[in-house]
């Protein structure tokens, strides 16, 4: 421990939060130092421009509202999970570990899209925005096929990295084989998620995510785990299903192109 004490749990957070404050004063330096493009003096008097507070708060509290319906669903999901025991749980926390490699390209490729959608539509381009987002997308359901055959072929091998134990190695093996099936959607909807959210519509993307973890993981996941009792792989085929229902209303908000023409 490099003579620091052994502090278990609290010293994984104390860690985490560490690493977050050195990441927040690195970009602190980064913002004061500049380039030759942005610069902000943190020495300056500020001032509050109501029409820009206005404009941020439109955006703003629904992506805000979006992050706690998507934590309380998460929440209330685990909840279900963690009502089947010890085992059950680990083995869903080891899975979710593995799946959450897909969410790096994932995240990245979002906000690649974010970024490009929104500069082309400040450029007064939005055949361009739409060329993105959908090209975007789909380089992300091709990364999407990969991570489907890594998960489905050798989700035991990666569950085997957390634990030896078998009852756990399987039960997290099966559920990322449900989940592999779902990856592609999963994958393009982050990028039209961020699409969406680069145009300034962040209040169809909060809808979208009250109606996948609401609607349908939360819902399911009861149905398929607790009433039907198909415990862990039931819980993640609701969890799949909000995955395919969440792409599914994105890609058709995206199609329909109503986002190009939001004021921000």
């Amino acid at each position: 421990h490099f003579g620091f004490p052994r502090l278990e749990v609290k010293g994984a957070a104390v860690a985490t939060t560490f690493s977050r404050i050195v990441a927040c004063l690195y970009m602190l330096y980064h913002i004061k130092k500049g380039d030759k493009n942005i610069q902000i003096f943190l020495g300056e008097r500020f001032r509050f421009d109501l029409g820009i507070i206005k404009r941020i708060l439109n955006i703003g509290i629904p992506a805000a509202l979006e992050q706690a319906v998507m934590r309380s669903g998460q929440m209330t999901f685990a909840r279900i999970v963690s009502s089947f025991g010890t085992i059950t749980y680990a083995a869903h926390q080891i899975a979710l570990n593995i799946e959450g490699f897909s969410f790096t390209p994932g995240m990245a490729f979002q906000i690649a899209a974010t970024t490009l959608v929104g500069q082309s539509l400040g450029a007064k381009d939005p055949d361009r925005a739409e060329r993105v987002g959908w090209e975007t997308a789909r380089i992300g359901a091709l990364t999407g096929i990969l991570t489907f055959g890594i998960y489905f072929f050798f989700g035991k091998y990666l569950a085997f990295l957390y634990t030896d134990d078998p009852t756990v190695m399987d039960l997290a093996a099966g559920a990322l084989k449900i989940i592999a099936l779902i990856q592609p959607l999963m994958l393009a909807n982050f990028i039209l998620i961020g699409g969406l959210r680069g145009a300034g519509d962040t209040r169809y993307t909060l809808f979208i995510t009250m109606a996948g973890f609401w609607g349908l993981r939360v819902v399911m996941a009861y149905l398929f785990a607790v009433k039907l009792g198909l415990g862990l792989f039931g819980a993640w085929i609701g969890m799949a299903m909000d995955m395919a229902g969440r792409c599914t209303l994105s890609y058709l908000r995206f199609k329909a192109g109503g986002w190009k023409h939001i004021r921000v």
